[in-house]
């Protein structure tokens, strides 16, 4: 989904749908309820499932269930049936009723997710952010959201604070972030991207020294050669193609860039004479 969501056009539909699995529930039990919903599920009526979810929530919701049951509703309509305004409303009713729950973290950060991937960035910020902010957050955690943050201001075009989140996913001391091979890169592609080449060479090399494994070893090996050559290093520069085209053959970039030629086709042999008897009949 891409553009601004909407939900007013959703709202009567979805109060409509609710209310009326509401008052077919009302003569079940608190476990039948459940059943009923969790039944459906498995049999991959999701639509149902999600109206019965909601009514279960609604109707008991002082229950154990109930902040469960409401997630499950909502992460049915934004992965299964792909109704991401009412997802949205059921993420938002799981934080306004039943906040400091570990389903309110949840939906918080599937919240986030559903705006970055619609590129509402700046709502997806507010909502990562309000995650780097609970208390008790582990250094995995901390780092993962802050990973997440940083490429949503780079991907909203905000370099200064990409830059400053992807300085924090990469860790402080101690072992890595899991992402800190990536947060290294985008510092690295960030200091290029504002011509700051001797910085985004010195991350591109402290990269490859520490991450010789990573999924961005040839990007960074790449535009670590570039900074090379817009420092008029080329030496330097051509040593570490030399190196990528060993390491990642089947980038198109080294063909680009280390000037190997390209193997030409070899002309058939042919003698004189049979040279003279083709243009013959030729003519």
């Amino acid at each position: 989904m891409r553009g601004a969501i909407t939900r007013r056009s959703f709202a009567v539909v979805v109060m409509t749908s609710a209310l009326c699995v509401l008052v077919s529930c009302v003569g079940d039990s608190e476990e039948r309820s459940y059943k009923k919903a969790r039944a459906l599920w498995e049999k991959k009526e999701y639509a149902r499932a999600a109206d019965l979810y909601e009514a279960f929530a609604r109707r008991f919701p002082d229950s154990p269930k109930a902040p469960s049951s409401l997630l499950k509703a909502a992460t049915i309509c934004s992965d299964y049936i792909q109704d991401q305004a009412r997802a949205i409303q059921l993420h938002e009713m799981v934080l306004s009723d039943y906040p400091g729950t570990l389903e309110a973290t949840e939906a918080r950060l599937r919240l986030a997710g559903i705006y970055e991937e619609a590129s509402e960035y700046s709502r997806a910020i507010v909502h990562y952010s309000a995650l780097l902010r609970k208390e008790g957050l582990s250094e995995a955690e901390r780092c993962r959201y802050w990973y997440k943050v940083a490429r949503c201001y780079f991907l909203q075009g905000d370099l200064d604070n990409a830059l400053v989140g992807y300085r924090k996913a990469v860790g402080e001391g101690g072992l890595p972030c899991q992402d800190a091979d990536k947060a290294s890169y985008h510092i690295g592609f960030i200091q290029y991207l504002k011509a700051n080449f001797k910085d985004a060479r010195k991350q591109f090399a402290d990269l490859l020294a520490r991450f010789p494994e990573s999924s961005r070893v040839c990007d960074a090996m790449i535009y670590l050669a570039r900074c090379h050559e817009r420092l008029n290093q080329r030496a330097q520069a051509q040593e570490v193609y030399r190196r990528l085209a060993a390491r990642c053959p089947e980038r198109v970039e080294i063909k680009k860039t280390t000037g190997a030629p390209s193997p030409k086709k070899a002309k058939p042999h042919t003698t004189k004479k049979a040279r003279s008897k083709t243009q013959r009949r030729r003519k």
